[in-house]
């Protein structure tokens, strides 16, 4: 019989002791530091695809990792060490960041050795599981006008665009995603913009679905974010929305790390994992460390938003992928939300 609060209580110390030594060390053995946090990273999601997990049960899988974790910072710290100096103030830190992000999707998507068909067909996969929870078939979205806002370089767009609607607007804030989603994932039925979704370039009530996936919580104004894409939405129009959620070790850990390495060029950070063998197209890592702003929001606060927005009709997906934490919750009901707080709060709402 697993008692929670002893577990809970040890996880979150374990990780709060981690995170101590890691603070005190980051400065002279960044390289160690960007190590560790893979690691713990990726042993912290449900589901690894590309390497497979040694224990699968995530409450012994992550005790074990932290203690292994604790006793490696503990060694190193008797290194010698050569004196970097990373001096962040002489560049503007997010405008790198932003370039950073730019040259890796040009790497992905324009020279590397992207498999559209194979990547596009896990998409679909996840999507398609996603919307099954929600009791949505997407070809629903046939002959509609559908709007992708913060649509990346294109690759949902991409998915979408083949349950055949109308027309897709693919919105993003980055020009060099919308070049690059012009040239690799173009289709006579999608059209692609530059654009903020923090004021859409669109009239009200216009789209008959919205698709928002991991967006809104890395703007500047996250309830201005969520009205724009509730503004022009169709009366009795679909959004479908995906927002980071709180709780557990889980995003307690995402928010130190999101934190903590910026105190690392992304550019180090990169070369770090590319010579540990790190496929450029796993976007899990950078993105979450060092994203100008994440936003961690509760089901209740999203929902009372809506609520004030005059929406009621409201669907949250309970199952998806295997590397959503919805469906890790669901499978490992006795520990799932210790690790994993609320899950992914990803929503189907009416207006």
């Amino acid at each position: 019989m697993i008692n929670k609060s002893v577990v809970s209580k040890n996880l979150l110390i374990n990780q709060k002791k981690i995170f101590n030594l890691i603070s005190s060390t980051i400065n002279k053995y960044p390289f160690f530091v960007v190590i560790i946090l893979h690691e713990y990273l990726r042993n912290i999601e449900p589901h690894d695809p590309h390497i497979k997990f040694k224990i699968n049960d995530p409450k012994k899988r992550i005790l074990k990792l932290q203690k292994q974790i604790i006793e490696f910072i503990t060694i190193i710290k008797f290194f010698g060490y050569y004196d970097l100096k990373f001096d962040l103030s002489k560049k503007n830190f997010l405008f790198e960041t932003a370039k950073a992000f730019s040259d890796r999707n040009k790497n992905i998507y324009l020279k590397g050795k992207y498999k559209i068909n194979q990547e596009i067909f896990k998409i679909k996969k996840s999507l398609e599981l996603r919307f099954k929870s929600l009791n949505f078939p997407l070809k629903k979205i046939k002959n509609l006008k559908v709007l992708d806002a913060g649509c990346g370089p294109g690759r949902f767009a991409y998915v979408l665009s083949s349950y055949q609607p109308k027309k897709i607007y693919g919105l993003d804030l980055s020009a060099e995603n919308i070049k690059i989603a012009n040239k690799v994932f173009k289709k006579k039925n999608i059209q692609y913009l530059q654009g903020n979704i923090l004021k859409l370039p669109f009239k009200k009530e216009n789209f008959d679905f919205v698709y928002s996936s991991g967006v809104i919580h890395h703007t500047s104004n996250f309830k201005k974010g969520l009205k724009e894409l509730i503004r022009v939405t169709k009366k009795n129009g679909y959004i479908y929305l995906y927002i980071y959620a709180n709780g557990g070790i889980y995003w307690h850990a995402r928010a130190f790390m999101n934190k903590i390495m910026k105190k690392i060029p992304q550019s180090y950070t990169q070369k770090v994992l590319d010579l540990i063998g790190m496929p450029r197209t796993r976007l899990l890592f950078l993105d979450l460390w060092y994203v100008p702003v994440e936003k961690h929001t509760s089901y209740k606060e999203i929902v009372t938003l809506l609520n004030k927005h005059g929406i009621s009709k409201i669907k949250r997906v309970n199952s998806g992928a295997a590397y959503d934490h919805s469906t890790a919750i669901k499978k490992h009901k006795k520990i799932g939300k210790l690790i994993w707080g609320e899950g992914d709060i990803r929503l189907l709402f009416q207006k």
